[in-house]
């Protein structure tokens, strides 16, 4: 007999989540989770709180995917990765998890306001984005949804634009990992369509490649201002991705003084990337050591204009969709 779907009352300003949490407002929401910020009581310090949804058909899969996330999430440990502080679950039920709270812009946000960047600040921020990477894979865990809006530019100490890697609601591990439970082909082929890799496509097990490509079309769409697809529709990006052609897509950021990093980390066959993100990392540090602050206005012209203004940022939804 299927369970009773049982709905959780809404989080709302004002509401005692447990006698430590006290919900002040809402950050955001993703597939399975919503984000509050929230007063730790005890300590008087602001916290993020990501709370399970309500869920439809299936409570108890949405449950046992939430607190797979919430296991993945807890292990990872690293300065470019969001810290996980506590976790618990509500008096009626409701699991949640606690985050320390960052203040600044996603990626997807910078860029959308600022356009095209050059190419020291995109090396300068996909490092530190692949410190993170390398860090969750040395663990065995594939984030498998790396893009721009999962990436959090804050102030670190005295250094702005430090990066931390948020939502690891998709992550799976590659490596046998305790209390994870398998995963459904529906959970493989989870992922936001202009990042996934082909195998991610064909719903093939998670691997480290993954992320390699998705942190190098995160790179592109730095280096140009926009998504490399912003002008095709989603079958034609899948139909790219999964082609015959060695890259998914055409540009000249190629041949500019990242290209060759680019190129071998959206190589469509997993064969070409780089080996591991400890891989790409090193080759673009020894690219990046070749440049200097002095390129900030050294964009890449494209046919048309260098493609700056947020209009050129936006981009087909259905390709910045998460899939799952």
């Amino acid at each position: 007999m299927s369970e009773t779907i049982k709905e959780f009352q809404p989080v709302v300003p004002g509401l005692q989540l447990t006698e430590r949490y006290r919900i002040i407002g809402p950050l955001g929401s993703g597939a399975m989770g919503e984000v509050y910020r929230a007063l730790q009581i005890d300590l008087g310090r602001e916290v993020a709180i990501k709370v399970i949804k309500n869920q439809g058909e299936d409570p108890e899969a949405a449950r046992g995917r939430f607190r797979n996330e919430m296991q993945v999430t807890s292990r990872l440990a690293h300065p470019h990765i969001a810290t996980v502080l506590d976790a618990g679950t509500t008096a009626e039920g409701r699991p949640f998890y606690v985050m320390e709270l960052l203040f600044g812009d996603s990626l997807a946000e910078r860029l959308a306001s600022d356009g095209q960047q050059s190419p020291y600040k995109a090396a300068h921020l996909a490092i530190q984005i692949l410190h993170g990477v390398c860090e969750a894979h040395r663990l065995g865990i594939v984030h498998r949804d790396l893009k721009p809006s999962n990436v959090m530019l804050v102030t670190y100490a005295t250094q702005d634009d430090f990066v931390k890697v948020v939502d690891f609601g998709l992550a799976r591990p590659f490596l046998p990992q305790p209390g994870c439970e398998l995963v459904s082909m529906m959970d493989m082929a989870s992922g936001t369509i202009a990042y996934m890799a082909p195998e991610q496509l064909r719903c093939q097990p998670a691997g480290p490649a993954m992320d390699v490509y998705a942190v190098g079309h995160i790179l592109a769409e730095m280096l140009l201002g926009h998504s490399p697809y912003h002008s095709l529709d989603v079958v034609d990006v899948v139909r790219r991705k999964l082609g015959e052609e060695r890259y998914p897509f055409e540009s000249p950021i190629l041949d500019g003084p990242l290209g060759p990093v680019v190129a071998q980390a959206v190589a469509n066959d997993p064969r070409h990337r780089y080996r591991s993100a400890e891989q790409m990392l090193e080759d673009l540090e020894e690219h990046a050591a070749q440049l200097s602050p002095a390129l900030s206005r050294n964009v890449v012209v494209l046919p048309g204009g260098i493609g700056t203004s947020p209009e050129m940022h936006q981009v087909n939804p259905d390709l910045t969709r998460t899939m799952g």
